[in-house]
């Protein structure tokens, strides 16, 4: 049985708990985020979205390569709990 009803929960112990072990390396400029960083990024973005005006059953759509961004837009929706709609920057016009 799971201990936590919610992803922003389970995060936010984590970020507590393991505050400076590295959750993210970022290979394309090395970059290392740790816990307590990744989890306040999330509290950042989530911050900007809602002041954007993004509420619960939005869709926020993401056009953007595998980054440390994109991950930070996905909890930060889920938090705000907006539809999250990634797009693959591959996709053609066909």
């Amino acid at each position: 049985m799971l201990k936590y009803n919610n992803w922003d929960k389970l995060l936010q112990k984590y970020s507590g708990k393991y505050a400076n072990k590295t959750v993210l390396t970022y290979t394309e400029d090395d970059r290392k985020v740790s816990w307590k960083e990744f989890y306040n990024n999330i509290i950042k973005l989530a911050v900007l979205f809602a002041d954007s005006g993004i509420k619960k059953g939005d869709r926020i759509s993401i056009l953007t390569r595998n980054t440390p961004e994109f991950i930070y837009s996905f909890f930060a929706a889920m938090k705000l709990g907006a539809i999250f709609n990634p797009i693959n920057p591959d996709s053609t016009e066909d």
